[in-house]
């Protein structure tokens, strides 16, 4: 018969790794395991051999520009046989994040299984079974486990489960091969990490609470081994490194007195130590006052049931064992990882503390025992949801940097030059930039440089791109606009220049901009600066040394302008946005308007502008028109006028400054078109004298002059070709397929679907085609187009409507209208081109992108309620959704 104990071990074991290891298999590495990984790699056994001399870990993780500390014996991560384990994980894992994770997973559900069964021998089964389930869901492991530079935590805590396991069967038993086994794990646990050194320290105080009837000499002689290797230990740490109180380690304080004054600035660790403690990790940053009640509440409880408590001796020993086995915490600076070989101590602590109760009263005393473990085991079931739930947060975050860096490495710009990392999100990127890098193939020749004393702390994910970066010859100024983002400029190791605060807070003393004067010698490299996106959570490459851009958009306050706009400023360059704003919004652009270089002009581009007295323009986006029928319908002259003239316009804008010039022409030049899918070899089905006619004719006549300038005048032209797009800064009202779906489905009103539905278009989300337009625009000279941009992936416009009413709950039914004139029936493109010339397609499927448009419509409608918006079902009902 199975017994009990067994069938609680396989269901802990199953529980921790079946919720927290296997649901997240696009797990990723984070800063440090890129270098770790990357570093642990054994050829052969002098490779092994190197591992036990060379510098310690911190080196591995760092850019090319690190200045090596002086290595001590204090300052040195000296942990060879954590790169073996690494080793042996590589040759299984490779480079799957993955797979480590669930190696960490396993070896953390493994720890409380050790633990359950420690337990078991001083406590029921029950017990020791909501014990070491609290153990493995704790929500102190809420920001660091799957960390997998953190991996030798939980297995170094392996190894000395076992060691405390094998040490107690030996003095049950006096078998000589339990102590000869412990001694040897808690060898390589001792260079794995550190943290083993106080384990035959603490085996005497364990001893004496085991077997109080023995003396403190037999204790010490129990353990002599274990001090042996102690000793050995530190004799070959001496031996690689002189002992030092300098470098960038493990600083240690040797005067008492000093260490002692120095917990005065250490508060803000003690608070996170005791929201660990307490389970509060769930609270995130911020919070103080309600954490900090929370706190003093629970450490007041905890004083309270020590007062009660029968076995004062082992609540003593608990808390002892707390600060040995957190002993580089105490020296160093704490962070939740430090307690994760402390917590079982804490766990019995409270078991303790709730068993032995003292009350004159039995009856009360039991009550009292229900209560706490039933609480216990509330906390524990919130945790076994809050916990993974907070695992795919991290999860999606690590997917997302993944994806960055493999964007990142196939931009052809980064080919070849030396880059340089600037103003990133520290909480992402303290470290393993560089390894990320050649992780994915780029060369070590390669130099990849940065300094954190340029990167911006954060109490929470920046949604916005509230970072801005301007550029004044050898300088770099980075200012954040928010005052939850700043920046922390003294990191002497990376250092590549003078950094000088410019702007501090007021109320908190945080610095929120800095000036970055780079070395000479630096940008004699012709870096290559890259910056990060915060708002698409990308890479955004931004050149110093005279490369950044002035740029015109004109439509600049439309759809597809605002979105260039963000890009090229979140890339450094100086933009123009130009629009008349007959359908344009301010509102896509207001958020940029306080960026100094910004700068917005109302103009129609039917008529010439003078921009001699602003800048010099290095490029120009002509997107400039009306897009839906209802628009550019409503005055087709003008929308003549704007194709044509505009066009004559922005290519002597573009002659005069020496400029590159590209045109946004459109699939409607295809007409309804005879060729399926529409290559850009195809002249079209176009009627030229229907109601699209303006537009349609307009966008071919327009292409005809780009072409005709760059055959007579060598004007550098790019010109493109955009088929259905759609994403947030779209008009709620502007005609288009998508809003009016949207739009409609979120009032619950019927969708009006023109013909029978079965209509084809291709939809691409805006991000895919800003990332097709950039391409084209940094595209060699003789590239010029038309390229076609678009998603390929075709859907009827039914589907379209069967998508949107699920993904945005609606009870709209659908109604039938008859088909507009001149109204395409299929819309593909053929992206050939785009890949090939470009190396180009678009990522995000149409479920994504309309999760996404549908959240900014939300958002839109409540705003228009907030404002006491009219009705606009009169006007909607003159748009129809043909013309995406």
């Amino acid at each position: 018969m199975i017994s009990q104990r067994f069938i609680a071990t396989i269901i802990l074991f199953l529980s921790i790794f079946l919720i927290l290891g296997i649901p997240f298999i696009h797990w990723g590495f984070l800063h440090d395991d890129f270098g770790v990984i990357l570093h642990s790699h054994i050829e052969s056994f002098s490779t092994i051999i190197q591992l036990f001399s060379e510098p310690g870990m911190t080196t591995v993780v760092q850019p090319d520009n690190f200045v090596m500390p002086e290595q001590s014996f204090f300052a040195t991560l000296y942990r060879p046989f954590s790169y073996i384990f690494y080793a042996l994980q590589q040759y299984f894992c490779g480079f799957d994040a993955y797979r480590y994770f669930l190696v960490m997973i396993f070896f953390h559900a493994v720890n409380a299984l050790l633990l359950f069964h420690l337990l078991l021998s001083f406590f029921p089964l029950g017990i020791a079974f909501l014990a070491a389930l609290f153990f493995g869901f704790h929500s102190s492991y809420w920001d660091w486990m799957g960390w997998i530079a953190g991996q030798m935590h939980v297995i170094n805590f392996t190894l000395m489960l076992l060691v405390i396991m094998l040490f107690k069967k030996y003095i049950d038993t006096k078998k000589f091969w339990y102590h000869l086994v412990a001694c040897s794990l808690f060898l390589i646990s001792l260079f794995t990490r550190e943290t083993a050194l106080i384990m035959p320290a603490w085996g005497i105080l364990a001893l004496m609470l085991y077997k109080p009837e023995k003396s403190w000499l037999w204790a010490i002689k129990q353990t002599a081994w274990f001090w042996v290797l102690d000793i050995f230990y530190l004799g070959v740490r001496i031996l690689a490194y002189p002992i030092k109180t300098s470098g960038s380690g493990m600083k240690v304080i040797l005067n008492p007195i000093d260490f002692i004054l120095n917990f005065k600035n250490r508060f803000f660790d003690l608070v996170t130590f005791g929201a660990d403690v307490a389970n509060l990790a769930w609270l995130g940053g911020g919070n103080r006052l309600l954490k900090g009640s929370l706190i003093a509440l629970f450490f007041s409880a905890l004083i309270w049931l020590f007062y009660k408590n029968k076995q004062k001796k082992v609540l003593l020993f608990c808390m002892v064992s707390m600060g040995m086995f957190m002993w580089p915490a105490i020296l160093r600076y704490y962070s939740s990882r430090y307690l994760y070989k402390a917590l079982p101590f804490f766990i019995i602590f409270l078991v303790v503390g709730i068993l032995f109760y003292h009350h004159k009263s039995e009856r009360t005393r039991l009550r009292f025992n229900k209560i706490c473990f039933s609480v216990l085991g509330l906390f524990t079931c919130f945790n076994m949801i809050a916990l993974p739930l907070h695992f795919k947060q991290r999860e999606t975050v690590l997917y997302e940097t993944a994806q960055a860096f493999d964007e990142l490495v196939q931009d052809p710009r980064i080919k070849d030059r030396a880059l340089c990392f600037v103003a990133l999100p520290y909480n992402i990127f303290p470290t393993g930039v560089a390894q990320a890098l050649r992780m994915r193939g780029v060369p070590e020749t390669q130099k990849v440089y940065y300094d954190t004393s340029s990167f911006v702390w954060s109490n929470k994910p920046l949604a916005k791109n509230e970072i801005h970066i301007s550029q004044n010859n050898h300088q770099l100024r980075i200012e954040s606009q928010n005052s939850d983002a700043w920046f922390n400029p003294f990191n002497q190791l990376t250092k590549m220049g003078t950094i000088t605060p410019t702007k501090i807070d007021k109320k908190t003393g945080n610095t929120l901009a800095i000036t970055y004067s780079f070395d000479k010698a630096w940008l004699e490299q012709n870096l290559l600066f890259i910056t990060w996106d915060f708002e698409h959570h990308r890479f955004t490459i931004l050149e110093l040394g005279g490369s950044m851009k002035t740029v015109l958009v004109t439509g600049g306050a439309g759809f597809l302008g605002s979105h260039l706009c963000e890009r090229m400023i979140a890339a450094g360059n100086v933009v123009i946005a130009i629009d008349n704003l007959s359908t344009g919004r301010m509102k896509n652009i207001e958020h940029l308007q306080s960026n100094p270089r910004f700068t917005f002009i109302k103009h129609d581009i039917i008529n010439p502008i003078d921009l001699d007295d602003i800048h010099t323009i290095d490029w120009i986006f002509n997107f400039a028109c009306p897009a839906s029928p209802p628009h550019y319908q409503k005055d087709p002259i003008h929308t003549t006028k704007t194709n044509v003239l505009g066009a004559l316009n922005m290519l002597e804008l573009a002659r005069k400054n020496n400029a590159r010039i590209m045109q946004a022409s459109t699939s409607e030049v295809y007409g309804d078109p005879l060729v399926h899918p529409q290559p850009e070899s195809y002249w079209g089905n176009v009627n030229p004298t229907g109601i699209r006619s303006c537009y349609d004719e307009g966008k071919r006549c327009a292409e005809t002059l780009f072409f005709d300038y760059h055959r007579m005048y060598n004007t550098d032209i790019k010109v493109i070709r955009i088929f259905n797009t759609y994403g947030p800064n779209m008009d709620p009202a502007d005609g288009r397929v998508v809003s009016n779906f949207i739009m409609q489905a979120l009032r619950n009103e019927p969708l009006t679907m023109y013909g029978d539905g079965k209509q084809t278009r291709s939809f691409c989300y805006v991000d895919d085609l800003i990332d097709g337009i950039l391409a084209m625009m940094n595209s060699e000279t003789g590239v010029i187009g038309p390229v076609n941009l678009g998603n390929p992936v075709e859907f009827n416009l039914l589907e379209l409507a069967e998508r949107v009413l699920r993904l945005t709950q609606s009870s709209s039914q659908m109604v039938f209208k008859p088909l507009p004139k001149d109204d395409p029936t299929k819309r593909k493109p053929d992206i050939a081109q785009a890949k090939k010339l470009l190396n180009w397609e678009p990522k995000v499927d149409l479920e994504t992108g309309l999760k996404k448009t549908i959240e900014y419509f939300k958002l839109t409608l409540d705003t228009m309620k907030q404002r006491g918006s009219h009705d606009e079902k009169t006007k909607r009902d003159q748009i129809y959704q043909a013309s995406a």
